[in-house]
């Protein structure tokens, strides 16, 4: 379905002298993309914008989830995914402290308005490439309602259940385990990123209560292990910084580390039945 108009609006505005004189650069706006030419005024940038509204494309519906998009959204949707994208590999590059809001720009190809348009402060941006990382995409699903999650809340039993969540856990660290990371050490120097960091914290610990919630429904903690107990283990061996001592920095294959994992977390957290020995 195609809906079309003609250009409808101009618009004039000043921004402070951030991009280089006469440069053209698209801007996402509420109205759709503009390109504009910026024109020397210092100190302050005088900007003539034509905005034109684009046909308007409606996606059909493919069953992923996915809301219907325009053509403006989805114009918005890719400069957001591209700025995502540049900022995670400048800050598993360089750091985040080393990554200015300009060179994200350069490597995502849109202009520093752009991103603050978008998102704001650069620490919003660092938020959003971490939850990208974890889920690999940026659909509104929640970690615990993925496809590849669906075995750690239905296996038959609570063995099955952990190692399903092992090769989630695994899937996740092969994405997000240098972000982490990232996040870890940019809160050791910068005090805005110290919530992202406590934040995160607190998500990781509330999926691993959801977990161990889940292997109870089918089967019992070891023996004099209590359920705080089984989610502070659980914590502890699904950290980023043991997936980085063992598949970044001792060489595990994820194979090797998603295997070890599923064994470990089963003989530490439940209990097992053995079969009888025949005398």
């Amino acid at each position: 379905m195609i809906d079309s108009w003609p250009a409808v609006s101009l618009l004039s505005a000043t921004m402070r002298n951030s991009v280089p004189r006469n440069h053209r650069c698209p801007i996402e706006s509420d109205a759709g993309v503009a390109t504009g030419v910026v024109i020397c005024n210092p100190p302050i940038y005088s900007v003539t914008l034509n905005i034109y509204r684009y046909a308007r494309l409606v996606k059909p519906p493919d069953g992923d989830g996915e809301p219907d998009l325009d053509g403006r959204h989805l114009r918005s949707r890719r400069s957001r995914r591209a700025i995502v994208l540049a900022a995670t590999s400048l800050f598993v590059d360089i750091g985040y402290g080393s990554t200015s809001m300009t060179a994200i720009a350069a490597r995502a190809g849109v202009c520093v308005q752009t991103l603050y348009a978008s998102f704001g402060t650069k620490r919003a941006i660092l938020a959003a490439a971490l939850d990208q990382a974890i889920s690999g995409d940026d659909r509104a699903v929640v970690v615990n309602d993925r496809d590849w999650m669906h075995d750690v809340f239905n296996a038959a039993t609570a063995a099955q259940r952990l190692r399903a969540y092992s090769a989630a856990v695994a899937r996740i660290m092969a994405g997000a385990g240098e972000m982490f990371m990232v996040v870890a050490t940019a809160a050791t120097t910068d005090p805005e990123c110290v919530a992202l960091a406590t934040i995160t914290e607190g998500r990781r610990r509330r999926g691993a209560t959801s977990v161990i919630d889940s292997v109870l429904t089918v089967g019992s903690l070891r023996a004099s292990l209590t359920k705080g107990e089984a989610i502070d283990i659980l914590c502890a061996f699904n950290s980023p910084a043991l997936f980085d001592q063992l598949v970044r920095r001792s060489g595990w294959s994820l194979d090797q580390y998603r295997s070890w994992l599923g064994a470990v977390l089963v003989r530490e957290l439940i209990s097992v039945r053995r079969p009888a020995v025949q005398s």
